[in-house]
């Protein structure tokens, strides 16, 4: 009998040992995971705070190479770098004023209410661009705009992108059969299919 007593205590006490031993490594890994994280999130903040800095100093290629290597979400790097981009657009239409209009559309993912340290210099790009762009529309239609003959009888009307004039459109919406095949074929350059069809029902 005291035999069997001893050995169930043998039993107890060795699962004891092993249920203590369990707790002891469970609270060993989440100590390692949290220090791991806090790294990880210094690391991070230090790393964003590179990225701001050659922002200041207007080296913007060197910043958005840290900020793609920043977590998803992290802060506004998503703002950030759309600014960036936009920025290159922009210095782009110096040659072609269909990028300013590229860097209208890229900032158009950065939230109206956007409030981060470059909330005004965005707002500024965003009015520059579009200003930039509808500047080189009106300067190619006087130059490339041609008169459409007066009716006659066997005038048949033809298609801004046909005859040359009209508003200026990047995207040839005149040649597209509708909507649809308008939307399919440029869904990257418009939120939704609603704003391609309005679009396209503008430029007919």
């Amino acid at each position: 009998m005291k035999n069997a007593i001893s050995e169930n205590g043998k039993k107890l006490m060795l699962l004891a040992a092993a249920l203590l031993l369990t707790a002891g490594l469970a609270f060993a890994a989440r100590a390692l995971s949290s220090r791991a994280e806090r790294r990880a999130q210094a690391a991070y903040a230090e790393e964003y705070d590179e990225a701001t800095a050659l922002m200041d100093e207007g080296r913007m290629d060197e910043a958005l190479k840290l900020l793609d290597e920043l977590p998803f979400g992290y802060k506004d790097k998503y703002e950030l770098a759309s600014y960036i981009e936009a920025l290159e657009l922009y210095e782009k239409g110096k040659t072609s004023h269909s990028y300013y209009i590229d860097a209208v559309l890229r900032l158009r993912y950065v939230p109206e209410d956007y409030s981060g340290p470059y909330a005004a210099r965005i707002r500024e790009l965003r009015k520059r661009a579009q200003a930039g762009y509808e500047r080189g529309a009106a300067q190619y239609r006087a130059a490339h705009c041609t008169p459409v003959p007066s009716p006659t009888p066997d005038f048949f009307p033809v298609t801004p992108s046909e005859s040359g004039c009209g508003d200026y459109d990047p995207y040839n919406a005149a040649d597209f059969v509708g909507p649809e095949d308008f939307y399919d074929a440029n869904w990257d350059a418009f939120d939704n299919i609603d704003d391609a069809e309005t679009y396209w029902y503008e430029h007919q």
